[in-house]
């Protein structure tokens, strides 16, 4: 949800901290370059640390990049969000099959995972939701940089909650 959120209103959000469209859209194609090298780096970690861990760390990441473009609201907190972004949206797309594969396991995942997509699939629409409520209510994208951290948070507690060998 917070990755498509994000990712769609990028350069409307660029442009609202003062870069020019032609710069923001660079900025979005950026940022899925840098994605590259976050899935690298958070597949590692998820190898090395556990995905339970790295799953925490990427949660931890994103909040802290959207703070960043939030709190600075400035064309220099663009840039910074821009890059951390990146790496975040690369961790994430490696996250949505390995968090539901270290909890179900092998034999499992393929039945996990055809309730799970759709599920998710549903969830991740509530973004353009969100962001056009925060538009509505402020004028602004920014607001629903607040709501996405919420929901980071939120996940932090829950991906706690989870015993990644259960099931496994």
């Amino acid at each position: 949800l917070v990755t498509t959120g994000v990712m769609s209103q990028m350069v409307p959000r660029n442009i609202e901290l003062g870069f020019a469209p032609e710069k923001a859209v660079w900025l979005m194609t950026v940022c899925a370059v840098v994605g590259v090298c976050g899935s690298y780096g958070f597949g590692w970690l998820d190898q090395k640390l556990g995905v339970k861990k790295a799953v925490i760390m990427f949660l931890v990441w994103y909040c802290a990049a959207l703070a960043v473009n939030y709190v600075l609201n400035s064309m220099l907190g663009g840039y910074i969000c821009v890059a951390m972004v990146g790496v975040a949206i690369g961790a994430a797309a490696n996250f949505m099959t390995s968090l539901p594969a270290s909890v179900f396991g092998r034999q499992s995942f393929d039945v996990v995972y055809s309730i799970y997509f759709p599920v998710m699939q549903i969830v991740l629409m509530m973004n353009y939701y969100i962001n056009a409520k925060a538009l509505e209510l402020t004028g602004s994208l920014r607001g629903a940089y607040l709501v996405f951290i919420g929901l980071l948070v939120v996940n932090v507690v829950l991906i706690n909650c989870f015993d990644t060998k259960k099931y496994n």
